[in-house]
């Protein structure tokens, strides 16, 4: 098939961050929420927390799977978690079941 529209506003590289939630039914649920955890797998993905309001605590995941050696030491000063060549969730999901106490 084609693609040949989206419907709302898309969520790409260059805006994911709070603002592209801002007029979704999700975002009222979001502001009372004061932690996020944050997953990427780029530099460029550490903002996405900007602007996040009542924000208190940020754990940062970041995925290096592509020039990982040459990567490594910037990640590292970036990032409060490293997954290298790490494509699955269980990382995350762990974390989550260990706040939630489940």
């Amino acid at each position: 098939g084609v693609l040949r529209a989206f419907k709302g506003e898309l969520i790409h590289i260059y805006n994911k961050r709070e603002g592209a939630l801002l007029n979704t039914e999700h975002f009222n649920e979001l502001q009372s929420r004061c932690n996020v955890l944050l997953l990427g797998d780029s530099l460029g993905d550490l903002n996405m927390a900007d602007g996040v309001m009542n924000l208190q605590n940020v754990l940062k995941i970041g995925y290096l799977n592509d020039k990982v050696d040459e990567r490594r030491q910037s990640y590292l000063n970036s990032y409060d978690i490293i997954l290298e060549k790490d494509e699955t969730m269980d990382v995350p999901n762990a974390i989550l079941q260990y706040i939630t106490g489940q």
